[in-house]
């Protein structure tokens, strides 16, 4: 069963490649997260709405791989943007073309789910386990594996076997059955991984899987034809409701002038370090010494998931950004619980230097101002995001106890950030970042209206198992 869908373009990108844009497809407020598949075809979803196309970009085909094009978005479609792919490598003119894809849904609905899930991985504000993650996405992989996923989903089950073992275990020694369990997922992913991806266990782990998969496949089954799923009324409470002013570093510049900045979540190792506003604290510390003295609050102990880093750096960076003035590592101390180190800085740092956290194996340049605006943007409309998928003690969307007009000032904070940075960037970027701050006031107008915000909620996507597992943590905490 397919899904129709018109008045998409096709055009070549600036980069030299094909691209696909569905009507309105915009980069939105929250980023937006690529699934590559096999020839060269890459698809990227829009968190906030991942069961709807954003685009599709397409490099250059080896001959016959339109097929793969062509069960995804029908024959005719595959064939234009396989044209458009060919000038583009070729150098030949394409005027942008006008066109109906056909898409299959069945195929879309699992490349959505898996987009969803590598942006979460990334962006989740709460300390979510790796090895969860990798339990799911290798699954899912593994069911997209036609399209060209199978190499993920060997690496992802490869990774995930001890957690996918522990997890196992820990289900079926539990007495009950609810929405924090998904026996279902895990046992799929036991018999998966033992018959396609773990091929050195010996033959006692190998039974022992199979085992684990029957008792948690019988268990969910039993549960369900029985109709008595055992929802536990445990009401789930989460700190960080607080919202956070913007970062005002670098105003102003005397010795011991103590500073803050913000950790870019894209440069640093997830689950190591708090995901609040202004967690970086610094100061220069003048003659004779001088030098940079830097600490950074860790994860709050205690929470699920939570990691220890040791390759956590600092720089000194200026207003335009794209390099570091001086830098140095940071060090985990328990005592107070953050990262703390300090560098040689010869001068007093000017209005508009900053402090950018990185891990040792970052390779994105540090952010300007107009980029911190707009990841300023980012960070709190991920924080919305999160916040209305907050769960229940039954595991629905919207019914918690969490504070809506907190959420909604998340949103309308990241409404602003964007439109600082679209009066200050560009034309091309100021739109982009107009329409993330339309975006993010819908968002907010939307939580004052019950039944507009009973509809938003309504198309968030489940759970994943990531977060199931983190919620059921809590609970037996």
């Amino acid at each position: 069963m397919g899904v129709v869908l018109a008045e998409v373009q096709v055009a070549i990108a600036a980069g030299g490649y094909a691209s696909v844009i569905a009507p309105g497809g915009i980069d939105g407020p929250l980023g937006s997260s690529p699934v590559r598949l096999s020839d060269g075809v890459t698809i990227w979803i829009d968190p906030l709405h991942p069961e709807r196309f954003y685009r599709l970009d397409a490099f250059a085909l080896e001959e016959g791989s339109h097929g793969l094009l062509g069960d995804l978005v029908g024959a005719g479609a595959a064939a234009l943007i396989g044209e458009a792919a060919d000038c583009a490598v070729w150098e030949r003119p394409f005027e942008p073309t006008t066109t109906t894809l056909e898409l299959a849904e069945d195929r879309w609905r699992g490349i959505a789910r898996l987009g969803f899930l590598l942006w979460l991985e990334d962006y989740a504000v709460l300390p979510l386990d790796q090895g969860d993650f990798d339990i799911e996405i290798g699954l899912l992989a593994h069911e997209l594996a036609p399209l060209g996923t199978e190499q993920l989903a060997g690496e992802r089950f490869d990774r995930a076997y001890p957690k996918l073992l522990t997890r196992a275990r820990e289900l079926v020694a539990d007495d009950g059955v609810d929405w924090m369990t998904d026996d279902d997922l895990v046992a799929r992913a036991l018999e998966i991984a033992e018959a396609a991806y773990l091929p050195d266990i010996s033959e006692s782990e190998s039974a022992e899987l199979q085992s684990l998969a029957r008792d948690l496949s019988a268990r969910t089954a039993a549960a369900r034809a029985a109709g008595d799923i055992d929802f536990d009324t445990v009401f789930l409470e989460l700190a960080g409701d607080s919202i956070q002013p913007a970062s005002h570093a670098g105003a102003g510049g005397g010795d011991d002038e103590t500073r803050t900045d913000t950790v870019d979540w894209n440069l640093v190792v997830r689950n190591a370090l708090s995901t609040d506003e202004d967690t970086v604290s610094w100061r220069w510390v003048g003659s004779p010494t001088q030098r940079i003295e830097v600490r950074v609050a860790a994860a709050p102990r205690g929470l699920p998931g939570r990691a220890i880093s040791r390759s956590l750096m600092f720089g000194v960076t200026t207003s335009s950004g794209g390099e570091y003035l001086a830098a140095g590592a940071l060090e985990y101390s328990a005592t107070e619980n953050e990262y703390v180190g300090q560098c040689h800085l010869d001068h007093r740092p000017a209005t508009g230097e900053h402090v950018q956290v990185y891990a040792v194996n970052s390779l994105r340049a540090p952010a300007g101002s107009v980029e911190r605006d707009r990841l300023l943007g980012m960070r709190e409309a991920t924080r919305g995001y999160l916040d209305e998928r907050l769960p229940d003690s039954q595991g629905r969307f919207g019914q918690t106890t969490q504070n809506v007009p907190v959420t909604r000032e998340r949103w309308a904070h990241a409404a602003r950030a964007f439109q600082l940075a679209s009066q200050r960037s560009d034309d091309d970027s100021s739109q982009r970042d107009a329409s993330r701050q339309a975006i993010c006031n819908e968002r907010a107008a939307a939580l004052r209206d019950p039944a507009a915000a009973a509809a938003m909620v309504a198309e968030l996507p489940v759970l994943s198992l990531a977060e199931k597992m983190f919620f059921r943590a809590l609970r037996s905490a």
